[in-house]
Protein backbone atom coordinates (compact mmCIF):
# COMPACT_ATOMS: atom_id res chain seq x y z
CA UNK A 1 0.00 0.00 0.00
CA UNK A 2 2.96 2.35 0.01
CA UNK A 3 4.03 5.25 2.30
CA UNK A 4 1.29 7.20 1.46
CA UNK A 5 -1.58 4.98 2.89
CA UNK A 6 -3.83 6.83 5.37
CA UNK A 7 -5.68 4.37 7.34
CA UNK A 8 -9.46 5.50 8.06
CA UNK A 9 -12.33 3.80 10.00
CA UNK A 10 -13.55 1.79 6.79
CA UNK A 11 -9.81 1.19 5.41
CA UNK A 12 -7.38 -0.36 7.05
CA UNK A 13 -3.94 -1.61 6.14
CA UNK A 14 -4.17 -5.89 6.84
CA UNK A 15 -0.77 -7.76 6.21
CA UNK A 16 -0.25 -11.16 4.65
CA UNK A 17 -1.31 -12.71 8.11
CA UNK A 18 2.02 -15.14 7.70
CA UNK A 19 0.37 -16.74 4.74
CA UNK A 20 1.28 -16.43 1.19
CA UNK A 21 -2.54 -16.89 0.32
CA UNK A 22 -5.84 -14.94 2.18
CA UNK A 23 -8.97 -16.70 1.43
CA UNK A 24 -12.80 -14.33 1.14
CA UNK A 25 -15.55 -17.06 0.85
CA UNK A 26 -18.11 -14.38 0.94
CA UNK A 27 -18.50 -11.61 -1.41
CA UNK A 28 -18.44 -8.75 1.80
CA UNK A 29 -15.08 -10.04 3.19
CA UNK A 30 -13.52 -8.89 -0.16
CA UNK A 31 -11.69 -5.79 -0.09
CA UNK A 32 -12.43 -3.23 -2.23
CA UNK A 33 -8.60 -1.88 -2.42
CA UNK A 34 -5.83 -4.23 -2.87
CA UNK A 35 -2.01 -3.35 -3.37
CA UNK A 36 1.11 -5.66 -2.19
CA UNK A 37 3.90 -3.84 -0.49
CA UNK A 38 6.82 -2.43 -3.03
CA UNK A 39 8.48 -5.30 -4.40
CA UNK A 40 6.05 -7.41 -4.08
CA UNK A 41 3.66 -8.89 -6.68
CA UNK A 42 -0.04 -10.35 -6.25
CA UNK A 43 -2.85 -12.37 -8.53
CA UNK A 44 -6.44 -13.02 -7.30
CA UNK A 45 -7.84 -16.41 -7.83
CA UNK A 46 -11.48 -17.71 -8.32
CA UNK A 47 -10.64 -20.43 -5.78
CA UNK A 48 -10.20 -20.59 -2.09
CA UNK A 49 -6.34 -21.75 -2.06
CA UNK A 50 -4.25 -19.43 -4.62
CA UNK A 51 -4.36 -23.05 -7.05
CA UNK A 52 -5.69 -22.90 -10.96
CA UNK A 53 -6.07 -20.14 -12.93
CA UNK A 54 -5.87 -16.53 -11.82
CA UNK A 55 -8.49 -13.44 -12.38
CA UNK A 56 -7.75 -11.94 -16.04
CA UNK A 57 -7.91 -8.11 -15.91
CA UNK A 58 -8.57 -6.72 -19.27
CA UNK A 59 -9.34 -3.80 -21.05
CA UNK A 60 -8.24 -0.91 -23.54
CA UNK A 61 -4.74 -1.20 -23.72
CA UNK A 62 -4.44 -3.34 -21.01
CA UNK A 63 -4.24 -7.20 -19.87
CA UNK A 64 -2.78 -8.92 -16.79
CA UNK A 65 -3.24 -11.34 -13.88
CA UNK A 66 -0.43 -10.32 -11.35
CA UNK A 67 -0.48 -6.53 -10.25
CA UNK A 68 2.46 -4.63 -8.14
CA UNK A 69 2.42 -1.79 -6.17
CA UNK A 70 0.56 0.60 -6.02
CA UNK A 71 -2.02 -2.15 -6.79
CA UNK A 72 -5.69 -2.34 -7.49
CA UNK A 73 -7.59 0.98 -7.23
CA UNK A 74 -10.30 1.58 -4.49
CA UNK A 75 -13.62 0.17 -5.74
CA UNK A 76 -12.39 -1.95 -8.55
CA UNK A 77 -15.22 -3.99 -10.05
CA UNK A 78 -14.38 -7.61 -9.56
CA UNK A 79 -16.45 -10.15 -7.63
CA UNK A 80 -15.08 -13.51 -9.14
CA UNK A 81 -11.94 -14.07 -6.58
CA UNK A 82 -12.16 -16.03 -3.56
CA UNK A 83 -8.45 -15.93 -2.96
CA UNK A 84 -5.47 -13.79 -2.99
CA UNK A 85 -1.47 -15.15 -3.53
CA UNK A 86 1.49 -12.57 -2.97
CA UNK A 87 5.10 -12.67 -2.84
CA UNK A 88 8.01 -11.08 -3.89
CA UNK A 89 8.16 -9.93 -7.03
Amino acid sequence: MGQDFQPTSSCVWQGPRGAKCMTFPEVKERPLSIGPDPGGVCELFKSLDCTGEPVRFRGSGFDFTKFQCPGLPNGFKREDYRSIGCSKA
